[in-house]
Protein backbone atom coordinates (compact mmCIF):
# COMPACT_ATOMS: atom_id res chain seq x y z
CA UNK A 1 0.00 0.00 0.00
CA UNK A 2 3.04 2.27 0.08
CA UNK A 3 3.00 5.35 -2.12
CA UNK A 4 6.39 6.96 -2.39
CA UNK A 5 9.15 8.34 -4.53
CA UNK A 6 11.81 6.53 -2.47
CA UNK A 7 10.50 3.25 -1.03
CA UNK A 8 13.46 2.79 1.33
CA UNK A 9 13.16 6.13 3.14
CA UNK A 10 11.47 6.02 6.56
CA UNK A 11 8.77 8.45 7.67
CA UNK A 12 9.52 11.56 9.72
CA UNK A 13 6.10 11.39 11.40
CA UNK A 14 3.38 8.79 11.84
CA UNK A 15 -0.31 9.63 12.04
CA UNK A 16 -2.82 7.22 13.53
CA UNK A 17 -6.41 8.04 12.62
CA UNK A 18 -7.48 9.40 9.26
CA UNK A 19 -10.64 11.25 10.13
CA UNK A 20 -10.98 14.91 9.20
CA UNK A 21 -8.20 16.11 11.52
CA UNK A 22 -5.78 13.24 10.88
CA UNK A 23 -6.07 13.48 7.12
CA UNK A 24 -5.67 17.27 7.11
CA UNK A 25 -2.68 17.06 9.45
CA UNK A 26 -1.06 14.55 7.11
CA UNK A 27 -1.70 16.82 4.12
CA UNK A 28 -0.25 19.83 5.93
CA UNK A 29 2.88 18.00 7.11
CA UNK A 30 3.62 16.60 3.64
CA UNK A 31 3.07 20.05 2.11
CA UNK A 32 5.99 21.18 4.28
CA UNK A 33 8.34 18.51 2.91
CA UNK A 34 8.10 15.81 5.56
CA UNK A 35 7.45 12.14 4.86
CA UNK A 36 4.41 10.72 6.68
CA UNK A 37 3.30 7.19 7.55
CA UNK A 38 -0.44 6.77 8.06
CA UNK A 39 -2.55 4.05 9.64
CA UNK A 40 -6.22 3.75 10.47
CA UNK A 41 -8.12 0.78 11.84
CA UNK A 42 -10.31 1.09 8.74
CA UNK A 43 -7.90 -0.01 6.00
CA UNK A 44 -10.15 1.50 3.32
CA UNK A 45 -9.43 5.02 4.68
CA UNK A 46 -5.70 4.51 4.18
CA UNK A 47 -6.22 3.10 0.67
CA UNK A 48 -8.57 5.94 -0.27
CA UNK A 49 -6.13 8.62 0.91
CA UNK A 50 -3.18 7.04 -0.92
CA UNK A 51 -5.23 6.61 -4.09
CA UNK A 52 -6.54 10.18 -3.88
CA UNK A 53 -3.01 11.55 -3.61
CA UNK A 54 -1.95 9.42 -6.62
CA UNK A 55 1.78 9.58 -5.88
CA UNK A 56 1.85 13.36 -5.52
CA UNK A 57 2.82 13.24 -1.88
CA UNK A 58 5.41 11.60 0.31
CA UNK A 59 3.30 8.89 1.99
CA UNK A 60 3.69 5.48 3.50
CA UNK A 61 0.30 3.83 3.83
CA UNK A 62 0.32 0.90 6.26
CA UNK A 63 -2.06 -2.01 6.81
CA UNK A 64 -0.97 -3.05 10.32
CA UNK A 65 0.35 -1.33 13.43
CA UNK A 66 3.54 -3.38 13.15
CA UNK A 67 4.10 -2.13 9.60
CA UNK A 68 3.31 1.40 10.78
CA UNK A 69 5.89 1.30 13.58
CA UNK A 70 8.55 -0.19 11.30
CA UNK A 71 8.01 2.60 8.76
CA UNK A 72 9.04 5.34 11.24
CA UNK A 73 12.52 6.83 11.50
CA UNK A 74 14.03 6.98 14.97
CA UNK A 75 13.22 8.74 17.20
CA UNK A 76 9.70 7.69 16.36
CA UNK A 77 7.16 10.53 16.35
CA UNK A 78 3.47 9.68 16.28
CA UNK A 79 0.36 11.86 16.32
CA UNK A 80 -2.80 10.13 17.50
CA UNK A 81 -5.88 11.67 15.91
CA UNK A 82 -8.62 9.62 17.52
CA UNK A 83 -12.26 10.40 18.16
CA UNK A 84 -13.59 10.43 21.72
CA UNK A 85 -14.91 6.85 21.63
CA UNK A 86 -11.76 5.46 20.05
CA UNK A 87 -9.52 7.05 22.70
CA UNK A 88 -10.84 4.56 25.22
CA UNK A 89 -9.10 1.66 23.48
CA UNK A 90 -5.93 3.39 22.26
CA UNK A 91 -3.31 0.75 21.53
CA UNK A 92 -3.89 -1.14 24.78
CA UNK A 93 -3.34 1.93 26.96
CA UNK A 94 -5.59 2.70 29.91
CA UNK A 95 -8.71 4.67 28.95
CA UNK A 96 -8.35 8.42 28.75
CA UNK A 97 -11.01 10.47 30.45
CA UNK A 98 -12.42 13.44 28.54
CA UNK A 99 -11.25 16.82 29.80
CA UNK A 100 -13.70 18.23 32.33
CA UNK A 101 -13.98 21.96 33.03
Amino acid sequence: MTSTNDATRLADLGIVGLGVMGENLALNVTDHGFRVAVWDRTEAKVARLIQRMDGRRNWIGTKTLEEFVQSLAKPQRVALELGRQRRKCTLGAPPLEPFQR
